[in-house]
């Protein structure tokens, strides 16, 4: 058996963080074979160049010159590249962050923190072979410039990547990987202004309660009682998404006539747990969905397999009440069904009778006609078979129905709850067909505020949305300082 030669350093696998190396062998028989190591610990640690120089001494007959790991090189300052750094950095982040904890809240921070080093590690790629110390104030200038001039850039994404790429340096000469004054420098590079033309946060037109509406209304029963909840709550969407019926505590219903609900959220630490309050608009909202939802036992409230039940019963009424066909779908019926008594009919054939024959076909299926494709599946040798007859029950299926009667493969498509994007996605496609354009759930929020601050004042609308200051409340209602001078200045001025 012969082999070509040996890695003499092992390679970093991202799926499972461990190192790794890979050759070919040619064997007895001189086929060609591929062989995979994996390597103890983590890459670059002590475990695994202890691993690597067992297996390599074993393979190779010799010992291989070891690199010094990562950790040897925290006692004694000696300055990595900048590939190395970032590895090391990343490596760092992932032993203190958990994206698959079971709090989605913080498993969500995790992942998109993770994922902004990764980024940052693509902007870094260009130095990557240099020494850190030879990272100079310039070459963060040159990749801020680099993020200015791309489109969709923000101000404040812009800021966030620059932060990360001085925070990567900083744990470095902590660690003895960089020279300190490497990060001293790069935080005497100026932040970006308004004035260097780069877009900042706009601030969203509040949506007009009867835009909203008119979404809700046209909106799916699941989506529709979503919108209602979070427009007359204005919770956010993640904990909407979230909300399961053991998490409600109705205890108060019959002394206030509300319903609490208590999710976690990101300033639990600080602030303590948010609580939101169900009014009773909300309440009756969910109570009617659970009469109708055929979905009531499953664990969250908005499933989205109920939306896909609610549009295929809709699709089944349009076929039951098909009037898309250029003829009497009855009279092409008759004259298939004819024929399809006689015997097997080729699609040609169908087709020589009328064009749209398909209409037909679904015509009579849905009253209780089994006809099944036989035969090849090319175009126009497909042939189509009676095989029996069964009276439907009811012309029109019910929402129940159709969702009792979905494939199994649907809930391996489907997931079992929304994400924030999925709803997101479901309301935009909803508000486009009612010709109601650029809005998303937060606007929702936005609305409430408004109404709260209009009706109760503004310590209402702190109250009910948790807000922990009210000039949090006020950045959702941009003219309120105005409007409160012009009232002032009407009264005492």
């Amino acid at each position: 058996m012969t082999s070509t030669p040996l890695p003499t350093e092992p390679q970093l696998h991202k799926g499972t963080g461990k190192g790794y190396v890979r050759w070919a062998v040619t064997n007895a028989e001189g086929k060609r074979v591929r062989k995979t190591k994996y390597f103890a610990g983590k890459y670059n640690s002590r475990e695994m160049w202890q691993d690597f120089e067992k297996w390599y001494a074993k393979q190779s007959g010799q010992p291989v010159e070891r690199r010094p790991a990562v950790e040897d090189r925290f006692d004694s300052y000696q300055s990595v590249t900048i590939d190395e750094l970032v590895d090391a950095y990343l490596e760092h982040e992932k032993g203190r962050r958990n994206p698959d904890s079971s709090d989605r809240a913080k498993s969500l921070r995790d992942t998109r923190a993770l994922q902004a080093i990764e980024t940052v590690r693509q902007l870094l790629a260009p130095y990557g072979h240099r020494v850190a110390d030879t990272f100079k104030t310039t070459d963060l200038e040159d990749i801020q410039n680099r993020l200015m001039n791309r489109v969709g850039n923000a101000q404040a994404t812009i800021a966030k990547k620059v932060w990360l790429i001085r925070d990567i340096f900083r744990w470095g000469a902590n660690h003895h990987l960089c020279h300190k004054d490497v990060y001293v420098y790069l935080k005497m590079v100026k932040g970006l202004r308004k004035v260097d033309g780069v877009k900042t946060k706009q601030q969203r037109a509040t949506p007009s309660t009867e835009s909203v509406q008119q979404i809700i209304e046209a909106a799916p029963p699941t989506l529709r009682t979503m919108l209602a909840v979070q427009l007359n709550t204005g919770m956010r969407s993640g904990n909407l998404v979230d909300l399961k019926w053991e998490d409600i505590d109705q205890s108060r219903y019959e002394a206030d006539g509300c319903w609490i609900y208590a999710p976690h959220h990101k300033t639990e630490e600080k602030i303590g747990r948010l609580n939101i309050v169900f009014g009773a608009t909300a309440v009756q909202a969910l109570l009617d969905y659970e009469q109708q939802r055929p979905d009531r036992g499953h664990e969250y409230i908005f499933n989205p397999q109920a939306n896909a039940s609610y549009y295929r019963w809709l699709t089944s009424l349009k076929a039951h009440n098909r009037k898309s066909l250029t003829v009497d779908p009855k009279h092409v019926a008759a004259k298939i069904l004819r024929r399809l008594e006689k015997g097997e009919v080729k699609c040609n054939e169908l087709m020589r009778i009328k064009k749209h024959y398909g209409g037909a076909l679904q015509y009579l299926r849905n009253r209780g006609y089994k006809i099944e494709k036989t035969g090849t599946k090319k175009k126009y040798s497909t042939t189509f078979k009676l095989v029996g007859y069964e009276p439907p029950v009811n012309l029109a299926p019910t929402w129940e129905s159709i969702y009792q009667q979905l494939p199994g493969g649907l809930a391996k498509i489907t997931n079992e709850r929304y994400s924030v994007d999925t709803y997101r996605q479901s309301m935009q496609r909803v508000a486009k067909r009612v010709g109601v354009a650029d809005i998303f759930p937060h606007l929702l929020r936005y609305r409430r505020n408004t109404t709260l601050v209009e009706q109760g004042g503004i310590e209402a609308a702190q109250a009910v949305l948790g807000h922990v200051t009210q000039q949090m409340t006020r950045r959702y209602h941009p003219d309120m300082q105005l409007n409160q001078a012009i009232e002032t200045q009407k009264e005492y001025g």
